[in-house]
């Protein structure tokens, strides 16, 4: 078993015609959404010029080897340039044909978008997830309400311009937020936009309201959707997820199967695990039985207080938010003051209930690893 640098090692030399696109390669092109081409890949307006990924990754790794120029997204950049090395070096993927790459970051959105022709008549559209800016996770925390979140919009309009000039198959794919803004732009998307989606990759992606999964426009594409959790995730259990979906073995611990360099490869497969851990049981369900007790004013209310208090800091990326967080603690507290008392007793049991059960599942591995070290095998649990 291994993760997604040793699939590019072991079947990179195997074109797409010779071994057709796979779940392994559906993750794999929802990663290079997170790499920022800047000026490297056309734009979308410069459609239909193309070009291959082995060029734009010299050029890019030429002039921004570091990660510090154009790609902002600097805990993830190990991971990803490593694949997008391998990629570049491989017959698979250095050929591949890169267009219409879209970036934006404002105070209140962070999109972005590429496209990728794998094979003649077949394109992969890869959206990104939620980087490390303050904007990214302040659009992931609104998925709580039912209005459509700015890159959701950006999502299905991007889509919608691009598709039908596409002479050939779609294939949507997203990790993290990006599988959410896949599985929207496919439900918003005209009738015959829809019929060109082969299958719609939602990877460790938050759900959405009952608004949306009852829709016409989710019910058409249903039977496409491909949905793959981590069997620790917390972020893919988010809000509603109507269809079937297949569980994944990671190596990492707890929320940090996010990473979906922790994902087992085995072939051309991501290795199935028999069933979620019952840390992903126990945060899902705290999580749901909060969305439960408040009405949308009221989570309204408690997430433009966090995000208000956000735009007074100092913060522009997350790393920089610990420090900020700590500066804006009084100014916290008196807006949290403001709250009326059940509201309050909820968003305070929220954070509770969250970090009992993270400490509890901290002391579980520790627990657990020392077992296996024993060599005893009893894996952890929730009470």
């Amino acid at each position: 078993m291994g993760n997604l640098h040793d699939y590019v090692l072991w079947r990179g030399d195997l074109s797409f015609e010779q071994s057709p696109l796979n779940e392994v390669d559906d993750l794999l092109l929802s990663q290079l959404a997170y790499v920022s081409f800047g000026p490297f890949v056309p734009g979308v307006k410069m459609y239909p010029h193309f070009v291959t990924l082995r060029a734009a990754a010299q050029r890019l790794l030429e002039y921004d080897p570091d990660g510090g120029r154009i790609h902002q997204h600097a805990f993830m950049w190990k991971n990803n340039k490593r694949l997008l090395e391998l990629c570049a070096q491989s017959r698979r993927f250095g050929e591949m044909r890169l267009t219409a790459y879209a970036d934006e970051l404002s105070a209140e959105s962070q999109f972005a978008a590429l496209c990728m022709e794998v094979q003649k008549g077949l394109y992969v559209i890869a959206f990104r997830g939620t980087d490390d800016s303050i904007a990214g996770w302040k659009e992931d925390l609104l998925m709580a309400l039912s209005d459509p979140i700015p890159a959701q919009k950006k999502a299905a309009e991007y889509l919608a311009h691009l598709a039908p000039q596409l002479n050939g198959k779609i294939i949507l794919t997203g990790h993290s937020k990006g599988g959410n803004l896949a599985v929207f732009a496919a439900a918003d998307a005209p009738d015959d936009v829809q019929e060109k989606i082969l299958r719609i990759c939602n990877l460790d992606g938050p759900g959405f309201s009952k608004g949306l999964i009852e829709s016409m426009g989710y019910e058409k594409i249903r039977t496409k959707l491909s949905v793959m959790l981590p069997e620790s995730s917390i972020v893919g259990r988010l809000l509603e997820h109507e269809q079937q979906y297949h569980i994944i073995d990671s190596k990492a611990l707890g929320i940090l199967q996010h990473d979906a360099y922790s994902w087992q490869v085995q072939g051309k497969e991501l290795l199935r695990s028999s069933r979620m851990t019952p840390y992903s049981e126990y945060m899902s369900a705290v999580v749901r039985r909060w969305l439960e007790e408040l009405d949308e004013s009221q989570r309204r209310e408690f997430l433009e207080t966090v995000f208000d208090t956000f735009s007074g800091m100092e913060a522009r990326v997350i790393g920089d938010a610990p420090a900020a967080f700590f500066a804006a603690l009084p100014q916290i507290v008196r807006k949290m003051s403001t709250l009326d008392r059940e509201h309050k007793d909820a968003v305070l049991r929220l954070v509770r209930e969250l970090g009992e059960a993270s400490l509890k599942t901290l002391r579980d591995n520790i627990r657990n690893r020392e077992k296996e070290l024993r060599g005893e095998d009893d894996p952890p649990s929730i009470d």
